[in-house]
């Protein structure tokens, strides 16, 4: 008798992706990511300006509480002869005059907003009766603050290192580490712009700076704004200090030292006056205001513009297509203009 076996199915092999299939889905994933991947960008782009307006907002809030507390606007740098008083900097706890030598400081506008901007411990450990340059000051100035930097701006050293002799203090500094700020006041109109015909001639000083006044120790009062808080700069971005920048976010071929780029939070030189530059940042005066060129000029790295705190706390987005002549008109406290919101 037979036994039969079953007989088994042959076997199968699966069938591999031919190169054509295998091309056709690369090229099909290619496509999904080169969808996805501006979108994503471009989220994580209003992430970080939603953050740099923030941040703005905070410096505004800032500035009022420090207003609120003293009934004027700190200026926005002090280089103290020892005529300021109200400022509490230039003598001893007794009320005495300090050390010959020692009788001039410097400081930028941040140094007074640091208990309105919870940084309480860091102005504990300030010593504002020394210039922000002595040893004594060192740790303080090197401190990072999340809230002066623009998450926009790209990664990178956030310090400046400062080694001179100051005719002003009369002292010399070696190595001294700035933490860099990404914000700092607009504190004016270069005259070459009036010169050259690109803004009409007036007086364009900033709400918190006054050049008439030798000492740069200039309070003012919310009066004194006379074109009104909601048409004046107080802060503007000015980023990516203290790498030198052009225009398009290209970095300069040959990096340089000046105070205009330095920009330590702390140091008085932060601060900077619109020169207006050449579209390609290469040189000045001409009729860029915004991105193109971050040595002494408003600068973002984002997209169209660049965010400004104004005289009333709000943060507002003004376009690189602003004229120039408008965008003077937005420095100035007390020009005597009608700005509409439309025309920024």
């Amino acid at each position: 008798m037979r036994i039969r076996m079953p007989v088994l199915p042959k076997s199968r092999r699966r069938q591999a992706f031919t190169l054509i299939e295998l091309l056709v889905v690369i090229a099909i994933i290619a496509v999904l990511i080169s969808l996805l991947l501006p979108a994503v960008q471009a989220a994580r782009e209003a992430a970080r300006r939603a953050q740099c307006v923030n941040n703005l907002k905070q410096i505004g809030l800032a500035l009022h509480n420090f207003e609120n507390s003293n009934n004027f606007f700190p200026p926005s740098a002090i280089k103290s002869t020892g005529n300021q008083p109200s400022m509490n900097i230039n003598v001893d706890s007794a009320g005495n005059p300090l050390p010959k030598g020692r009788d001039r400081v410097s400081m930028y506008m941040f140094a007074f907003l640091l208990p309105y901007m919870e940084q309480t411990p860091l102005y504990n450990a300030f010593n504002m009766k020394r210039d922000v340059r002595d040893p004594i000051n060192s740790t303080v100035i090197a401190s990072q603050i999340n809230t002066l930097l623009c998450p926009s701006s790209p990664s990178g050293d956030k310090y400046h290192v400062y080694s001179a002799t100051d005719s002003w203090t009369k002292q010399t500094y070696t190595n001294v580490r700035f933490a860099v700020s990404d914000y700092a006041v607009n504190n004016g109109v270069e005259d070459g712009l009036i010169a050259a015909g690109f803004i009409p001639p007036g007086d364009y000083l900033s709400m918190l700076f006054n050049t008439h006044s030798a000492s740069f120790d200039f309070k003012t009062r919310i009066a004194e704004v006379t074109d009104g808080l909601s048409n004046t700069f107080m802060v503007s971005e000015n980023a990516g200090r203290p790498t030198y920048y052009l225009a398009n976010g290209r970095v300069a071929p040959v990096q340089k030292y000046s105070e205009g780029i330095a920009g330590g939070w702390a140091d008085y030189a932060t601060g900077y006056t619109t020169h207006g530059f050449t579209l390609d940042g290469s040189a000045s005066p001409g009729p860029c205001h915004t991105s193109c060129n971050n040595n002494n000029e408003t600068y973002a790295f984002h997209v169209g513009g660049s965010n400004h705190v104004f005289g009333d706390g709000s943060v507002r987005f003004v376009k690189t297509t602003t004229s120039i002549r408008i965008f003077a008109q937005l420095i100035s406290r007390a020009n005597g203009e009608v700005i509409s919101s439309d025309s920024y």
